[in-house]
């Protein structure tokens, strides 16, 4: 047994808890560990245990974990803490670096040739394959779409001609896929998950080859077993056999990554796969206060398909978590604005949304009140998706008629009834204006140069609208929405997902005042995108997907767009509707994992009328309470004096002397100081 002087000696607190998995050595293990719990701590200290104790040597134990950077700080971490203990050096890798040491020492010799890695070709590759099928070019969302579903299904091991089981928003998907895998073999290529996917079936067909690494590696460590995929599993079962000395650590509450393959169930068929496998509990969370352990524990308890744990801290609550209920979504992002404004380590801070694209109009607002910000993923899509990069060219024609590049890309998206060798006309013309060049073709039809006159009317009226408006107008006036629908149903993309990015892209617009101003402002923002990762560590808001925001932790944290039909989605709720829970129960999980993040200070931020089920699922986590009771007489600073005739959740009704009853949002009230209470 590990002792305690040791932790005093390296003035870490170990529990009960804690002690009962570093104590394990042999057999079958599975270790619960609920969020902030030192899970990590607890990893490194039974590897310390195995070696110090155990008299296992560092070469026979294998530890994994799914991310280099999480691999390169297990095994930093154990350097400061245990290096000066023991004479060799300890690794921590990844799957896929396993995987590609199997690869790099047995590929050749069974294939009789090398092997290079697919990296940056990959996407070119698939893009290339996607025209030659479809006869159609693929667009950078959609190729991220493309390659995802290809991960997913190998992840998976889900075969071809299972593929019509499943939902596939991609043209001629089975055959890219069929055609992809066909040109790596004739060319010797390996993406990333064929790493894993060929190493399984090298230990499948070669057992000798297996034993060679069973026989190496005596006790195997995987760490966030729960983001293992099938594949990865099967690979790790194969490894552990015939002495099964296999210790996961884990939280099935934590399990958000089905679109890349994983499955909850194998952690939760843990004891029907290994009969004699023992399941450690680490129930202790040392990071978030009390009310934040409630209120999180309220959440994830709706989900069925989960180890029962009781989570629980020392740490006393500083605060309720706030439930924000904004009036629309400018005033959510004004809210937290305003709350950050009082925020002097912003290091520590950090905005949680459910898609990336949510960060656009949160950036333009913070850069507006000179608030610095790191976004993680700052690869956003949504300035290289189709429909922004449309609207974008309607405008530079509006204001530039001499642009023809532009009007090149979104000519066909005008029911202008413009055709090929027009285009093939206008394109090598002289002539620099659009329109002149056009209406010079001796070809055109009468109706032809009808509509390319009504074009032209349009373009000239689009030039005189404010940004919102002419993004409007180009929608309901020019044909684009008319393009825009057949363009979805033609290559299956979700209508209203085009819809919601058009919709991000107006609340920008908002904010300025001319079509110019609008054009710089996006290029701007997508500049600080870009290179908000020198900020990093510079008291700097950190934003994050959720998905991104795992095994992180911050003083503040803010989640956003807590809205009913997109967190949870519509696809979720429908499911459940049809008693199919599996879609609902894992954004449940994503929500608890944004809500664990928060070490003392989490706001939940909704909007009125759209308030998530999951905000109703913590009903008594107390929204920002009112110093006002029902029938007190108050003072607006808008509308004078008054009585308060009700109070809601989010709204209180007053009846105003000079105004008369107006039903005003409470959360505006408080937060900017608009009421008091009138002696």
């Amino acid at each position: 047994m590990l002792k305690h002087k040791l932790f005093n000696e390296f003035d870490i607190k170990i529990n009960e808890q804690q002690q009962k998995a570093i104590n394990h050595i042999e057999g079958p293990a599975l270790t619960l560990a609920c969020p902030g719990s030192g899970k990590t701590t607890t990893l490194l200290f039974r590897t310390f245990h195995l070696l110090s104790n155990a008299g296992i040597k560092p070469q026979n134990i294998l530890s994994m974990t799914f991310s280099r950077a999480a691999a390169h700080e297990m095994e930093h971490r154990f350097e400061k803490l245990f290096g000066s203990f023991i004479d060799e050096k300890v690794k921590f890798s990844t799957i896929h670096s396993f995987g590609y040491n199997v690869l790099r020492n047995y590929y050749a010799q069974i294939c009789n040739h090398d092997f290079t890695i697919l990296n940056e070709k990959k996407s070119k590759l698939l893009k290339d394959l996607y025209r030659e099928i479809n006869h159609a070019i693929i667009s950078d969302d959609k190729l991220e779409e493309l390659e995802g579903a290809i991960g997913y299904f190998k992840n998976a091991m889900i075969r071809p001609e299972e593929f019509e089981q499943y939902p596939i928003d991609i043209p001629s998907f089975k055959e890219i896929f069929i055609q992809y895998g066909k040109f790596k073999r004739e060319n010797h290529l390996i993406d990333y998950d064929d790493m894993l996917t060929i190493t399984l079936w090298i230990f499948q067909r070669y057992e000798k080859i297996l034993e060679r690494y069973r026989s190496r590696y005596h006790f195997i460590q995987v760490d966030e077993a729960q983001d293992t995929s099938k594949v990865q599993h099967e690979i790790i079962k194969l490894l552990a056999k015939p002495h099964d000395n296999l210790f996961m650590v884990a939280d099935d509450d934590q399990s958000i990554y089905s679109w890349r393959g994983t499955d909850v169930q194998f952690l939760l068929n843990f004891q029907k796969e290994f009969i004699e496998g023992k399941i450690y509990y680490m129930e202790k969370n040392f990071r978030s206060t009390q009310d934040i352990v409630e209120s999180s524990i309220k959440c994830i308890q709706h989900n069925k398909e989960r180890f029962n744990k009781n989570m629980y801290t020392d740490k006393p609550s500083i605060r309720k978590v706030n439930v924000i209920t904004a009036k629309d979504y400018g005033d959510q992002i004004s809210y937290v604005v305003n709350q950050l404004k009082k925020i002097e380590d912003l290091d520590d801070s950090a905005i949680l949304f459910r898609k990336n694209i949510c960060a656009v109009p949160l950036i333009d607002m913070l850069e507006r009140n000179n608030i610095k910000f790191y976004i993680r993923d700052h690869k956003n899509g949504f300035f290289t998706h189709f429909a922004i990069n449309d609207m974008m060219n309607f405008l530079k024609v509006a204001i530039d008629q001499d642009d023809k590049d532009a009007f090149i890309k979104i000519c066909y998206k005008t029911n202008s009834y413009i055709s090929k060798p027009i285009v093939e006309y206008f394109s090598n013309t002289p002539t620099k204006n659009i329109f002149d060049a056009l209406l010079s073709y001796t070809d055109l039809t009468s109706i032809q140069r009808t509509k390319i006159n009504e074009l032209k009317s349009h373009f000239k009226i689009l030039k005189t609208k404010s940004p919102k408006a002419a993004l409007t107008y180009t929608l309901a006036t020019m044909g684009y929405k008319e393009s825009l629908e057949s363009y979805c149903k033609m290559f299956g993309y979700s209508l209203e997902n085009v819809y919601n990015i058009i919709s991000t892209l107006s609340s920008i617009a908002e904010n300025t005042a001319t079509i110019n101003e609008f054009l710089t402002r996006l290029k701007k923002l997508e500049e600080l995108i870009k290179h908000s990762t020198k900020n990093r560590g510079n008291n700097a808001l950190t934003l994050s997907t959720l998905h991104s925001s795992k095994g992180l932790e911050f003083r503040y944290v803010f989640i956003i767009d807590l809205l009913n039909e997109e967190f949870p989605s519509k696809k979720a709720i429908d499911l459940s509707n049809i008693s199919n829970f599996s879609e609902l129960e894992e954004e449940r999980r994503l929500f608890y994992v944004g809500m664990t993040r928060s070490k003392e200070y989490l706001d939940l931020i909704t909007v009125n009328g759209r308030q998530s089920q999951f905000l109703n699922e913590i009903s008594d986590v107390k929204e920002v309470e009112t110093p006002f009771k029902i029938n007190s007489t108050v003072l607006h600073t808008v509308f004078g004096k008054g009585t308060i005739c009700a109070i809601a959740d989010s709204t209180v009704t007053i009846r105003f002397e000079k105004h008369g009853v107006r039903v005003l949002d409470k959360t505006i009230i408080i937060k900017n100081d608009l009421l008091k209470n009138s002696v």
